[in-house]
């Protein structure tokens, strides 16, 4: 299950700029070239085929926003639920995920793929050859059984959402880190448009 896919671009604008730009001017113009191309996706429920589908979806993504422009910057943001149990209110009531089982929790489950996404090699200069110029992983505990209709019965399997601090949360330092992804735009940024 993916929730909230978006890509965004940033760039300047086309034509000739008039000053101030609204929001909604702003919004209802594209960019002239894109510099900087990130896709937001997420990892909720049937970890071991989504995030299978996350890597070709960067792949795609990184090889369309580098035909855009050979310079863009081309990023990823990867949400991984790590919640023992999910509810999505597309399936039915009574169809609640359990993530983990008896050879590995769900922390586990979920450690799995943030593992399998430091495969991914990331391009250093426009020169290299295609790939993401950087990549964050965001883990998070959300069950959604607080918009279960029958939210009172399972009270006792609902925790507040919270984002992990721990492993298997990338750590300061760490090239799947939101300081490293924000750092390596940044950088990049600044070697290629600066």
């Amino acid at each position: 299950m993916t929730i909230g896919s978006s890509i965004w671009h940033w760039g300047p604008p086309q034509g000739h700029q008039t000053h101030p730009i609204t929001p909604s001017r702003f919004a209802s113009r594209p960019p002239r070239s894109s510099r900087v191309a990130i896709e937001l996706k997420s990892i909720f429920t049937e970890h071991g085929k989504a995030r299978r589908n996350r890597l070709r979806d960067f792949s795609a993504f990184h090889n369309y926003a580098h035909s855009y422009g050979p310079k863009t910057i081309a990023g990823a943001f990867l949400l991984i639920n790590a919640a023992e149990y999910f509810y999505s209110p597309l399936r039915k009531a009574d169809d609640i995920t359990h993530h983990g089982g008896p050879k590995l929790s769900a922390r586990e489950v979920a450690a799995e793929s943030v593992k399998l996404f430091r495969t991914i090699g990331l391009r250093n200069s426009a020169q290299d050859p295609p790939g993401l110029e950087a990549i964050a992983v965001l883990v998070i505990e959300h069950d959604n059984l607080h918009v279960h209709p029958e939210r009172q019965g399972h009270k006792a399997k609902h925790r507040p959402t919270r984002v992990l601090q721990t492993a298997p949360a990338p750590q300061v330092g760490d090239p799947l880190h939101y300081q490293t992804f924000i750092q390596r735009i940044c950088s990049q940024f600044v070697t290629r448009f600066a």
